[in-house]
C-alpha cells in the first residue's frame, strides 16, 4: 500500500519542501515563458529560495520565542546601559574636542604632547 511506503521514507523538512516547490515553480515559469525577454525580472526567477538561510532563521525565531520574561528584562537593561555609555562617550569626545581648538582629541597623541 502507498501509505506504508511513504511512511518508510525519510520525512522532508519544511525547508526541503519549500526548496523543491520553488525550484519546480521556477522551471515551470521558464518552460511556459521562456521566450519572454523580461523573464529574468520575474520575482520567482530573480530571487532564489535559500534553504540554509531559512533554516537558520527558523532556529533563531524559535530561540526568540522561547525567551523568558527575565531574559527579556536583562536584554532590555543591557540595551539601555549600552545607549547610556554611547551617549557618555559622545559627550566626552565632544568635550575633549572643544578643549583642543575644535580638533578631535586623539588619545594616542596625548602622551606625545
Amino acid at each position: 500500500s502507498s501509505s506504508s511506503s511513504s511512511s518508510s521514507r525519510n520525512p522532508r523538512s519544511v525547508e526541503e519542501l519549500k526548496d523543491r516547490f520553488y525550484s519546480i515553480q521556477r522551471m515551470l515559469l521558464r518552460v511556459r515563458n521562456g521566450r519572454d525577454p523580461d523573464i529574468d525580472k520575474h520575482p520567482m526567477i530573480k530571487f532564489e529560495y535559500d534553504m540554509e538561510h531559512e533554516s537558520r532563521r527558523r532556529v533563531e525565531l524559535d530561540l526568540l520565542q522561547r525567551r523568558t520574561y527575565s531574559q527579556e528584562l536583562k536584554i532590555a537593561s543591557t540595551v539601555i546601559a549600552a545607549r547610556r555609555l554611547n551617549k557618555r562617550i559622545k559627550m566626552i569626545k565632544r568635550s575633549l574636542g572643544e578643549k583642543h581648538g575644535g580638533r578631535m582629541y586623539d588619545h594616542r597623541m596625548a602622551g606625545a604632547a
